[in-house]
């Protein structure tokens, strides 16, 4: 249902910050006064009428020139694979909202320092959910990114998205780098909207787990399966039957040219897998 002109696809691949501050640009054009809710397309929220009060409350206080936020959302278990935002102290409220500092982004952090951070209650996912002006990110690039800024403005200037030649020329070149470690964990008025919205990013098959239906042994499986003594495990094979005995907490999925098997525990490190075929070139090994 999105209209075809409000649609830009990034010539190269250069994570989140150039493409962000090109949209900027884009928004700019059409207004000046335009705001910008940075929101990942692939996520699963299940308190949408939440989410949308979450996201008013957050567009009137980044209307404020200067100000950046970003959604800070409810952790329910103690995860490596995300970064953390720490609240500051309270900076105001939003239609009712608390609005915090940020006092700091932390990276991924290894298992013992993600359970210290649920145990404080000060530290709260970043889902990569950021609200503010396009002015405002504008003129952060500006004096953090000078080089890039100077990038995004040449190709504003020669017609923006619509001029294709230089965007092809110019963005490229640009360095590759997220909004995180080129703004975020550098610019001062930065603020956080906890957001308790029911939120996943599906970003593994343990997640993809907490979510799917399953059978009284706790198994998430297809109609043409079998489990026996089995329990706890995820079974994805629409074209083979699958039978299961004795054994718990796996992944299982079924493709047309490979076959996965993982601890679902550790199903947080296909990223590996993947990587370490793309190193060794899949060809060669096939």
């Amino acid at each position: 249902r999105i209209p075809p002109n409000q649609i830009v696809a990034e010539p190269a691949s250069r994570n989140t910050a150039p493409t962000l501050g090109l949209a900027a640009h884009e928004i700019l054009r059409r207004d000046p006064e335009g705001i910008m809710v940075v929101l990942p397309s692939d996520h699963v929220i299940t308190k949408a009428a939440e989410f949308r009060g979450i996201i008013r409350s957050a567009c009137g206080w980044a209307s404020t020139t200067g100000r950046s936020v970003v959604l800070g959302l409810k952790p329910t278990r103690p995860e490596t694979g995300y970064g953390y935002v720490k609240l500051g102290p309270l900076a105001g409220r939003a239609e009712g909202r608390g609005v915090y500092r940020v006092q700091k982004f932390a990276e991924k952090p290894n298992l013992s320092l993600a359970r210290r951070y649920i145990r404080s209650r000060r530290y709260l996912w970043n889902g990569g959910m950021f609200i503010w002006r396009a002015q405002t990110l504008i003129e952060n690039f500006e004096r953090f990114q000078p080089k890039m800024a100077n990038g995004l403005e040449s190709i504003a200037r020669a017609g923006g998205v619509r001029a294709r030649k230089v965007l092809a020329r110019i963005y490229p070149r640009f360095e590759k780098i997220s909004i995180d470690y080129a703004l975020m964990e550098k610019i001062s008025q930065v603020f956080v909207v906890p957001a308790d919205i029911g939120w996943s990013d599906v970003g593994s098959w343990a997640v993809a787990y907490d979510l799917m239906g399953n059978d009284a042994a706790r198994n998430v499986r297809p109609l043409r399966s079998l489990a026996l003594g089995a329990e706890g495990n995820l079974i994805i094979s629409p074209r083979k039957f699958v039978a299961a005995v004795g054994v718990q907490n796996l992944v299982v999925v079924e493709t047309e040219d490979a076959l996965l098997i993982c601890d679902r525990d550790h199903s947080q490190d296909v990223g590996k897998a993947v990587q370490e075929l793309e190193e060794r070139e899949l060809d060669e090994l096939l």
